[in-house]
């Protein structure tokens, strides 16, 4: 790994409270709590995402999901961004949950900032937000 590059090394999960007192996190809590965690460690531009403990039985967050609690709420929103200079910007859309694109939007920035409608989804987004004369093709 390049000398320049952020490092971020973790554990998360409930650690203290599964050596401690024997007990684990409601299910519904910790999942958000890994979400979150894994989103930490991508925004820190760091390497990996963290040694996860999860003390659950199965391990396999999609098994012990499968059957066992109602599938979360979906929401939308609207997210602002500022700091971008007026241009043509594409903003590619994932759902990474599912591990599908969404679509893609074309915007523009003006002297404002930038605002996007986000589309209903159960979990999580990613977005892409790049100049539209430098958006490659295969981002979708």
């Amino acid at each position: 790994m390049p000398t320049t590059r952020p490092f971020f090394d973790s554990e998360h999960g409930p650690i203290y409270t599964f050596n401690n007192r024997r007990r684990t996190l409601p299910e519904a809590f910790d999942d958000a709590y890994f979400r979150h965690m894994q989103w930490a460690h991508f925004a820190s531009g760091g390497a990996g995402g963290g040694l996860r403990w999860p003390y659950r039985q199965p391990h396999d967050r999609l098994i012990t999901r499968r059957g066992t609690r109602r599938a979360p709420r979906s929401q939308s929103g609207q997210l602002t961004l500022p700091g971008l200079a007026p241009g043509s910007y594409i903003v590619h859309i994932w759902d990474t949950a599912a591990g599908t694109t969404l679509g893609q939007l074309s915007l523009l920035v003006t002297t404002k900032p930038l605002r996007i409608d986000l589309p209903t989804v159960r979990e999580d987004l990613a977005l892409a937000i790049v100049p539209a004369e430098a958006a490659p093709s295969d981002l979708v």
